[in-house]
Order: structure tokens, then sequence, then C-alpha cells
């Protein structure tokens, strides 16, 4: 027998204890890893949904400062956004106030959004996110 045969040998034996061990440290391990990419996802999945609620909130804003529109209108406008930006409106709740403030007294219009996000990892105590918005607008009319 050649030394190269007995150094392989001996490899041999040292690993016929290990052939499993791989296999258990992915099963281990496996898990975390799904977790942490579903924890991403949600991550990325907020972050979406804040910037379509700020972007609804300013467009209702600068709308509603621009020209008379009702409180209805407004509120429209804030789910046309929102559905435009593939967030579902169901879950939000808009509102919108109009009060005098300054010297002299300028009329403004606040248009508060806030929108509840569920997630879909429910290892976590919470169920979902609230992300919130406020705009603030001088009426021109």
């Amino acid at each position: 027998m050649s030394q190269a045969q007995s150094v392989f040998g001996k490899v041999d034996r040292l690993n016929r204890g290990e052939r499993g061990q791989s296999l258990i440290e992915m099963a281990v391990i496996m898990p975390l890893i799904i977790i942490i990419m579903v924890g991403i996802f949600d991550f990325g999945r907020v972050i979406h949904a804040y910037v379509v609620v700020v972007n609804a909130t300013r467009e209702a804003a600068i709308a509603g400062g621009a020209e008379s529109l009702t409180d209805n209108d407004l509120r429209a406008l804030v789910n046309s956004e929102l559905q435009r930006g593939g967030v579902n409106s169901g879950t939000s709740t808009v509102l919108v106030t109009y009060a005098s403030s300054g010297s002299p007294p300028a009329q403004t219009l606040t248009v508060d959004l806030s929108y509840e996000i569920p997630l879909v990892i429910s290892v976590l105590t919470f169920q979902s996110v609230t992300v919130h918005s406020q705009a603030r607008m001088i009426t021109f009319w």
C-alpha cells in the first residue's frame, strides 16, 4: 500500500461520522434564514407604503390648496393615489381640517393620513405597522 492510499484511507475513516452533519446544520439554520428573509420583505413593504402615503398626503394638500374641493373630493383623491401606488386604501384613515392662523390670518388646509399595514411575519408580538403622514398647505382660493 502506498503512502497516498494510506493517507486517503485515514481521511475517509475520519469523515464517516460526519456524513449527516451538513444536513443537520442546514435544518437548524434554514428557519432562521427564512425568518430574516421574510422580515426584509416586510420592511420593504412598510417603506413602500410609507412613500405612497406621504405622496398621497402631499398630492391631496396641493390639490386642496389650489382649488376649493370638498372633504369627500380630497378623500377620493387620497384613495386614488393610494391605489395608484399599489396600496390597499381600505385600511387608511383620512382627516381633512381647515384652520386660520398667522398674521395676517391665512386659511390652511391640513391632510392627515394613517395607513395600517398587515405584516406577513407573525412571529413578532405585533401583527401590523401604522404609517402616518401629515401635510399642510395655505389655501389660494
